[in-house]
Parts: C-alpha cells; sequence; structure tokens
C-alpha cells in the first residue's frame, strides 16, 4: 500500500494487491478528522454496509477488552450514532 507504513497495515492485507484503505479517523481536542476514499464505491449505499461493519467490530472490540456482552456494546454505539444523527 502506498505511503503507509508496514507495521500500521493489518497482517491479513499485507500480501493483497487488491487491499486499499478507504477511511482514517483521528480525535483531536476539538473533535474528529476525517480522510475517506469514497471514490472506491461508486454507490453511497456500500458505506452503509461499511459502517455497519465497523460498528460491529467497535462492538466486539469492546466486549473483549471491557468483559461486557457484544450485544450491549453494540446497542451502546448505536445509541451514540442515533444521539449524532439527531
Amino acid at each position: 500500500m502506498v505511503g503507509v507504513d508496514d507495521d500500521e497495515v493489518p497482517r491479513e492485507v499485507r500480501n493483497d494487491p487488491t487491499a486499499r484503505e478507504i477511511l482514517r479517523v483521528w480525535k483531536r481536542q476539538d473533535g474528529l478528522i476525517f480522510s475517506a476514499s469514497v471514490d472506491q464505491w461508486k454507490d453511497p449505499a456500500a458505506w452503509g454496509i461499511a459502517l455497519a461493519d465497523l460498528a460491529k467490530h467497535v462492538a466486539k472490540a469492546y466486549a473483549l477488552s471491557q468483559e461486557r456482552l457484544v450485544d450491549n456494546a453494540l446497542e451502546r454505539v448505536l445509541a451514540g450514532f442515533k444521539a449524532e444523527f439527531e
């Protein structure tokens, strides 16, 4: 992957020539900064699928790191999502 250090690349994609980074997120004191490659998909609905997959991944990570139930963690992720949209 161009412009990315090997130690930053997940091992599952290091040797995959079709792999592309599509999203980066940085947390700052005054909010979040995003870098997204929207040219990877023609239909924006693909981002909905990616965001749902991300929510599930984050919930699983919380469940493992904080001894929570995955469903409880996902419920909290979705609550934050809904609150931000409103």
